[in-house]
């Protein structure tokens, strides 16, 4: 009985010394003074055997110490233990001793149980109470060694329930006052993190009981609503009238969120309008209320959260007209590009990506609410719809402006359209620089040009024509020139060679050779009456001539100017081919026409055929591109046994300016010449080609049913 008053006092005496302490060196020398004291006690309270011999409780607060204090506390414990066994014992030394062997078990227990990190155990705290009892019979056999003889089984018994049942008993009771000492300790910790976190939030937190007593009133709480912990809720919703729905109406008092709480009502984010004497304007706050129930579904208490959302309301007004500014700018802006004639384009050199508005999609040839996706996208896609032969130029002005070297740009090139055609762009833009400097944004405006640059061509076109003009003009007149000269010379000549024939004998050797001197004569007069005809400037009169006699008189002038190895001949398959035109200019229509055949056959062997027949046509329709009447025309045909000609170069026969001659050695005016003069006469033309078989152009002139008038004498 008396060692359970001991232990019993032990295990009180723990709990409040652990309590008690600051820290863990308290706590040390604390428990050591307290199993000190206990094993005092204990060697002090001894149980008298049949032999007269003692035996006491004092070792197990010394081997416990190690368990539960460390091994400073057992240090303690066995210092205050030894002493009291040193003076209150016959044998102290022995007992002595005992304290030792038993601080030793115990700190050695105490350390393999450390090292394996398990929880203390009764099979532990068994086999320490049996060591201990061993440590102290073997204690006894030394200080009294009358005792084996005298009382062995009593003494088996004592120190077995002494040291085995003492130890399990004292060692559970102080087991369990840790774990009960460990959940407080628990427990305390929660409290201060919680209470932490409701002190720290910025929302302001309230709960009251059923009986109306606040159980949370935190500092935002507090600050937003005044400090109310002390009273009841019953006197706070009579004095606290701050709530007004509207800034006026005061909120009804069973309508605020902890009443509504406490009839298990749930309140979400209610707001309203708080009145203090911090802030006299108000301020909006957002109220939710809950009811906290118990397992049973009762309620037990009731929270509610006041979040102060005053600026939260004012920067979603901000935004919202932010906003609104925004989308009517964006709107503007979408309007000014839908408005606009010019194409806008947009590059993040960060990204890459590169935005082009509609209107630069519709002048390529795309929808204009096409989706740019992928590739389209970046300056990739873009470079490679860049015409060849402009991309070196316009990367040149891109980058100089990019590198600083130019603030901005405006370069004209060409743009690959969807159809693989191409438009001329003006494309000016400008870059913008971040602090330090470098480029990070691009944008600019397209302007389709390809309007202004067929202007351009079609005036080049004029220009050279009127060139060309001049010079066939100059030309002219210088032939007219020389012609006049060699008819002024020719008159005395055919005179004379007219009278000599009329002196001379008919069939002399000498009338035969002044008949070869006057038909050469009259072969130079018809070719001088061609010169003058070519160069007399006629504007666009025209007159009802033969086609036959007409075109065969501009072959012979041509002879001249055809190589020898090339055949000039005519073939007539009609006869009275009579058309209303300007000599001058069928001149030079069968002039170019032999001339690019000539030059399709080039230094090879060849021959070119003109050949003159008569054609009706009864559908004009038939007639692709050309605007013809019906009915009966002379076709002039003129055919080469030249290389032919090749697709592509056929598609552009009759573009302005375009050959295939090098440069310098053709205007590319000859076949668009040729067709003007024929559409202004109501004609067409028409390219029969076979590649490696040579070429055919069949010019067709309306024929008229009068007959020519008699050529004047030269």
């Amino acid at each position: 009985m008396q060692n359970v008053c001991l232990f019993a006092a032990i295990v009180l005496c723990y709990r409040e010394t652990v309590r008690a302490a600051r820290n863990e060196w308290q706590r040390t020398i604390l428990l050591g003074l307290l199993f000190g004291a206990g094993a005092a006690i204990g060697t002090m309270l001894p149980v008298v055997l049949a032999g007269k011999q003692a035996m006491d409780a004092g070792l197990l607060p010394i081997a416990l110490s190690a368990v539960f204090g460390g091994p400073l506390a057992t240090i303690i414990t066995t210092i205050i233990a030894g002493f009291f066994r040193l003076v209150g014992h016959a044998h102290g030394y022995a007992h002595v001793t005992e304290a030792l062997v038993a601080s030793a078990v115990g700190i050695g227990f105490a350390f393999l149980h450390r090292r394996r990190q398990a929880p203390i155990t009764t099979a532990a705290l068994a086999l320490l109470g049996l060591s201990m009892a061993l440590a102290g019979g073997l204690g006894a056999l030394v200080a009294h060694r009358d005792v084996a003889e005298t009382a062995p089984v009593v003494f088996a018994v004592f120190v077995l329930g002494n040291g085995l049942g003492g130890t399990i008993i004292l060692g559970a009771m102080l087991r369990r006052e840790d774990a009960i000492l460990a959940r407080e300790r628990a427990h305390a910790q929660e409290s201060k993190m919680l209470d932490a976190v409701l002190e720290s939030m910025s929302d302001g937190l309230l709960a009251v009981d059923t009986n109306g007593k606040f159980l949370v009133f935190n500092r935002p709480a507090q600050e937003m609503l005044g400090d109310w912990r002390g009273d009841k809720l019953e006197s706070w919703l009579k004095n606290y009238k701050r709530f007004h729905l509207d800034g006026v109406t005061p909120v009804a008092t069973e309508e605020l969120a902890l009443p509504r709480a406490l009839r298990g009502l749930e309140t979400n984010d209610l707001n309203v309008v708080v009145r203090g004497p911090s802030r006299p304007d108000g301020f909006v706050v957002s109220v939710n209320g809950r009811p906290l129930r118990d397992d049973e579904g009762n309620v037990v208490a009731g929270i509610t959260v006041v979040r102060d959302v005053s600026e939260l309301i004012s920067a979603q007004k901000r935004l919202a007209e932010s906003e609104a500014a925004l989308k009517q700018s964006e709107e503007r802006y979408a309007l000014a590009f839908e408005g606009a004639y010019d194409g806008l384009w947009d590059w993040d050199l960060r990204t890459g990506k590169l935005f082009w508005s509609g209107r630069c999609m519709e002048m390529l040839g795309y929808p204009p609410d096409t989706n740019l996706s992928g590739r389209m996208q970046n300056n990739d896609w873009w470079q490679s719809l860049v015409h060849p032969d402009d991309l070196p130029a316009t990367l040149r002005a891109l980058q100089d402006c990019l590198s600083g070297s130019a603030r901005s740009f405006a370069i004209e090139y060409r743009l690959r359209r969807l159809d693989g055609s191409y438009c001329w762009v003006s494309d000016r833009g400008a870059v913008i620089r971040d602090e330090d400097g470098r480029p990070y944004r691009a944008a600019g405006s397209l302007t389709d040009i390809s309007a202004r640059k067929l202007a351009e061509q079609h005036r080049r076109m004029l220009q050279d024509q009127l060139q060309q003009t001049q010079k066939v003009e100059a030309l002219g007149t210088l032939a007219g020139g020389i012609a006049h000269d060699i008819n002024n010379t020719l008159i005395p000549i055919i005179g004379a060679v007219d009278m000599l024939l009329l002196d001379a004998p008919k069939d002399s050797e000498l009338s035969e050779e002044l008949r070869d001197v006057m038909s050469a004569a009259l072969k130079v007069k018809e070719l001088v009456r061609q010169i003058l005809a070519f160069s007399r400037d006629e504007g666009s009169e025209r007159c009802i001539v033969d086609m036959t006699a007409e075109i065969a008189s501009t072959l012979r002038m041509l002879r001249a100017m055809v190589p020898a190895t090339i055949a000039l001949d005519m073939d007539v398959r009609a006869a009275q081919l009579n058309c209303k035109i300007n000599q001058t200019q069928i001149h030079q229509v069968i002039m170019n026409l032999v001339s690019n055949a000539v030059g399709a056959i080039g230094p090879n062997r060849g021959a070119v055929r003109v050949t003159l027949d008569q054609v009706e046509l009864e559908d004009s329709t038939a007639i692709t591109g050309q605007e013809v009447e019906p009915g009966s025309f002379c076709r002039i045909s003129v055919v080469d046994t030249g290389p032919g000609i090749s697709p592509d170069v056929k598609a552009r026969l009759f573009d302005p300016f375009f050959t295939t001659k090098p440069v310098g050695e053709g205007t590319g005016l000859g076949l668009s010449v040729v067709q003007g003069i024929v559409r202004d006469h109501g004609g067409f033309v028409l390219v029969d080609n076979e590649p490696g078989q040579g070429a055919r152009f069949d010019v067709h002139f309306p024929l008229v049913e009068q007959k020519p008038a008699m050529d004047a004498v030269a």
